[in-house]
């Protein structure tokens, strides 16, 4: 039975309130790469409004994650999984992209931090090659150009 989200409940999941903004640790790389296109509107418009809360206030606290997040609120690739928590339809595939990009910034799922500190420390670690090898599998690597947005040279 598929459920009908209530105009009232639609805006709730867009608004973001000034609590730290769940974010799965592949999707710090994502926003970087960010440029007003998604899977639906929906998606887009969410991503918007994550993308400008953080760009207004870089200082903005973050939760980083391993699971559904606040991006994943209005994607159309969310799931109900089988314990009845939200999953992606490509949960092994981008839980990989979110170990790797744990592994490489050396947070955990949890923490809870500055964006701005939080992207500094993951780009520091990042090069062309490391972002190719964690996202190149990613529908988005190439048609985002995420190495020349994320790896910009200095």
């Amino acid at each position: 039975m598929k459920q009908t989200d209530s105009p009232a409940r639609e805006d709730r999941e867009l608004s973001l309130s000034q609590r730290p903004i769940r974010l799965r640790a592949h999707h710090l790389l994502c926003l970087q790469a960010y440029r007003g296109r998604g899977y639906s509107p929906r998606f887009v418009l969410g991503m918007n409004r994550v993308s400008k809360a953080l760009r207004e206030d870089p200082r903005r606290m973050i939760e980083i994650s391993s699971g559904c997040d606040d991006l994943c609120q209005n994607c159309p690739h969310r799931r109900e999984g089988e314990d009845g928590r939200h999953v992606c339809r490509d949960d092994q595939k981008v839980l990989g992209f979110d170990r790797a990009v744990l592994e490489l910034s050396g947070f955990s799922e949890g923490d809870t931090k500055p964006y701005q500190d939080v992207i500094f420390r993951l780009n520091t670690a990042l090069t062309p090659d490391r972002l190719k090898e964690i996202c190149g599998s990613c529908s988005w690597y190439e048609t985002a150009a995420c190495a020349e947005k994320i790896c910009r040279s200095e």
